[in-house]
């Protein structure tokens, strides 16, 4: 069985740009019925409002939905699979890690080395698992060190599409051996080291365009309330305007150029990533 260990739903929400996920949690479940996907896990930032819809639909389109979050711990991003409730954001990743215990699940560390500084880093060591390559870690860098640092662990690795969108699903998959009928199943299979990775590539960037675009009109006034109370006057400006081309311009030329920017943004990240590594 091919599963999606890390996905979000309209649920999952920002601070500065709203939206993060933009699609139900229906939609997913009927984009993993289409790619093939047998089992979805539902990992909203400290969110568990998907639940309810997620599995509903999992049923009329035969998808195995696995409740779960994406935990902000103190010290990063925690997936907790197969949970009963939702667990307080804030606490230190040892204590979220047994909060998901007592709840008989299952942590895997989420992008634990990222550049962006939101995984848990060196207290993988306390998780059950570890993603050790995810679909948005376009620098490359980050999976990278991810996979050296957990080489002698002993641990399930795990690849994620952290798929905000139903088009970033199936990225990364991983493959799950054995029948799996309940939820405890499901977990039982993890903890026993029946799973291994099917496929692990990286999001596109038209596809990162695109989603970028969505969350940015759905977003729009959050944003420009934004813009207008931090930045000061020519760069509020310049940002308004970047913002209106980028959201609603429909011209192909420019279509062009923002891909070029997000290929040479990827191409940095990389750079960026390989300094911190140097420092």
């Amino acid at each position: 069985m091919l599963i999606e260990t890390h996905c979000h739903t309209v649920y999952s929400k920002q601070m500065k740009i709203k939206w993060e996920g933009t699609n139900t949690p229906a939609e997913m479940v009927e984009r993993a019925k289409n790619l093939g996907i047998g089992a979805l896990c539902i990992t909203d930032h400290d969110n568990i409002k998907a639940w309810p819809e997620a599995i509903e639909a999992g049923k009329k389109h035969g998808v195995f939905v696995v409740p779960g979050t994406e935990i902000s711990s103190a010290d990063g991003h925690i997936l907790g699979l197969g949970l009963n409730e939702l667990i307080p954001k804030k606490l230190s990743a040892e204590e979220t890690i047994d909060r998901i215990h007592q709840q008989g699940g299952f942590a895997i560390a989420a992008h634990p080395f990222d550049i962006k500084g939101l995984g848990i880093q060196d207290k993988i060591k306390y998780a059950d698992g570890i993603e050790i390559f995810n679909s948005l870690n376009v620098d490359k860098v980050a999976n990278w060190l991810t996979k050296r640092k957990s080489k002698d662990l002993g641990k399930p690795l795990f690849a994620g599409s952290d798929a905000h969108s139903a088009d970033m699903l199936g990225m990364s998959l991983n493959e799950i051996s054995g029948d799996v009928h309940t939820v405890d199943d499901f977990i039982s299979a993890l903890k026993n080291g029946k799973v291994s990775i099917a496929k692990s590539d990286y999001q596109p960037a038209n596809v990162i365009i695109e989603w970028t675009r969505e969350r940015m009109a759905r977003s729009y006034f959050d944003i420009v309330d934004y813009v207008n109370m931090h930045y000061w006057a020519p760069k509020m400006q310049l940002s308004k305007f970047m913002l209106n081309r980028f959201v609603y311009s429909k011209s192909r030329t420019l279509d062009y150029t923002w891909k070029a920017m997000a290929e040479f943004a990827f191409r940095m990240s990389t750079v960026y990533g390989g300094l911190k590594l140097l420092i």
